[in-house]
């Protein structure tokens, strides 16, 4: 869908356009927020729809596949395989799913389309044989 001519003009045309031109509003943080911030931490909010970004879906997944494969398919086996699923991702593989994820934003970061064949060279992992990575991708 192409932006409305007008919002890129003058930011006038809807009261969205409106509100997110003035200055308090956009410097404004939403209460949540604001009590991390008061409580010392720090918020990076990522892109909307890009889940490839954030390393903690990697983290999930591999959670979920460990819970599918092992699941009864009741409610009590449920309860106690996500903890031991969540438990179970290693922070060895936690570090490559963050790898993975810089690796992403580094090649967005230099302009390159999503699904490209430059995006599919730069990110997707390079297989030397069935048993071992190669050298380039292991962090």
């Amino acid at each position: 869908m192409k932006p409305n001519p007008r919002c890129l003009d003058r930011g006038d045309c809807c009261a969205h356009a409106l509100l997110a031109s003035q200055l308090d509003f956009r410097t404004q943080k939403s209460q949540v927020g604001q009590s991390i911030l008061d409580a010392g931490h720090n918020i990076i909010f990522y892109p909307a729809f890009y889940c490839e970004l954030n390393f903690i879906e990697y983290n999930c997944g591999a959670a979920k596949c460990y819970t599918r494969e092992n699941c009864e398919y009741d409610f009590e086996s449920l309860k106690r395989l996500v903890p031991e699923a969540l438990a179970g991702v290693s922070n060895q593989l936690i570090w490559k799913y963050w790898a993975c994820t810089e690796r992403i934003m580094d090649v967005y970061h230099c302009g390159v389309i999503y699904a490209s064949p430059e995006y599919a060279n730069l990110v997707s992992l390079k297989y030397v044989s069935y048993r071992r990575i190669s050298s380039s991708i292991e962090t």
